[in-house]
């Protein structure tokens, strides 16, 4: 019987066999490891084997106390609601079980701002829209937190798709008016401020907003009016000396001060439903006006702007509610306007396409509001207001 022949010397005869692989070893290949013949081959990854596993472990380790020190330093606790603990705990239960549940999303994230979790309140609404789709109503909420977080970008985005998604709401017009004012983006906030009271004339903080956007713009004549507005909606109110004393100093300031003498008498004429009166626009320009003490701004047709010449190319638009439903308008401002022997000068004013037949204007209260009016039995009078 033949003897094997070492598998690296062919010509030489084995002595032994690799405890490892098996192959054939010549007295020259054997090695020992221990008790154990080896190749050279098998010996060599023997001897780097606890080396290899050395490192392994190392690196095992190592990633072990970086994903441990990670966590420490992204670790934060559970926000700590406080009395609100349960009812959050509660909604979030609930909501487990119901995800898309609007009205519960709402009143967990109105609870958790309660709180003063803004954070909170931003991932927690991201997660249902990313999960349920975009739930404009959830804006309401989480552009207060924004607000609260100093991110007032943000924040005028949220109230943006607001008001994109119900343009005849004034409180989201108002709120994104403040965000802007904040910004100190006077001429949106400017814009935003007079859309709010077109469509609620009654308030009472957004005229004093607008008031101060107006007199940091440099303009005391358009200052003065949402004042203005704001005491004929609430001439018995504690504060309204102090208005009144405001309004003063800026028409004097900028010289809009209403002229005249005497009393403008107005009455409702035979067979009419209105009292109109005849209105005299820029020394141009003789019209007869519906006197409107609901209309914010004195109302005028396109038609009749035109024959003023009004520029109207780069009128802010504005979006107007009236007693033939709503229409869309532009601002401008009027250079003068009489009514006998009384006039105001710089007065804010809307153009519509139509105001309908008959109609050739209305006379509102930023003509109005600057003068002492008594109503009665179908007749109005008009009066420069006293010192």
């Amino acid at each position: 019987m033949q003897r094997p022949i070492c598998q690296a010397h062919p010509g030489q005869p084995a002595v032994a066999s690799c405890s490892q692989c098996f192959v054939a070893l010549c007295t020259v290949c054997r090695q020992f490891d221990g008790m154990q013949p080896h190749c050279p081959h098998c010996l060599r990854k023997l001897r780097r084997a606890p080396l290899v596993r050395a490192l392994v472990a190392l690196v095992v380790l190592g990633g072990i106390g970086g994903g441990g020190y990670w966590a420490y330093r992204t670790y934060q606790p559970r926000y700590d609601y406080g009395a609100a603990s349960n009812t959050v705990h509660k909604l979030e239960a609930e909501l487990q079980k119901e995800p898309c549940d609007r009205p519960k999303t709402l009143e967990l994230l109105e609870t958790m701002l309660a709180a003063g979790d803004s954070r909170g309140v931003l991932a927690r609404a991201a997660a249902f829209s990313a999960a349920c789709g975009e739930f404009v109503q959830t804006r309401r909420i989480t552009y207060r937190a924004h607000q609260r977080l100093g991110e007032a970008d943000a924040a005028a985005t949220d109230l943006t798709a607001l008001v994109n998604s119900e343009p005849y709401q004034f409180h989201y017009r108002a709120w994104r008016g403040v965000v802007y004012q904040e910004k100190g983006d006077l001429d949106r906030a400017a814009e935003d401020f007079r859309q709010a009271l077109l469509l609620y004339p009654k308030l009472t903080d957004i005229p004093l907003n607008l008031a101060t956007v107006y007199e940091k713009q440099g303009k005391p004549c358009e200052a003065a009016f949402p004042l203005q507005q704001l005491v004929f909606h609430h001439s018995r109110a504690p504060w309204t000396p102090g208005i009144r004393a405001r309004i003063a100093d800026l028409l004097q300031k900028g010289g809009c001060s209403v002229v005249g003498e005497g009393r403008a008498t107005l009455r409702m004429e035979p067979g009419q439903l209105q009292i109109r009166a005849k209105v005299r626009l820029d020394d141009k320009e003789t019209a007869s006006f519906v006197v409107d003490t609901g209309a914010s701004y004195v109302t005028l047709p396109r038609a009749l702007a035109e024959r003023l010449g009004l520029d109207l190319a780069g009128a802010p638009k504005v979006e107007l509610q009236t007693a033939n439903g709503r229409k869309e308008g532009l601002f401008i401002l009027l250079g003068a306007i009489a009514v006998d022997k009384l006039a105001a000068k710089r007065v804010p004013a809307v153009v519509v396409d139509d105001l309908g037949p008959g109609v050739e204007g209305l006379l509102g209260l930023s003509f109005l509001s600057r003068f002492e009016l008594r109503q009665a039995d179908g007749v109005i009078e008009i009066a420069v207001p006293t010192p």
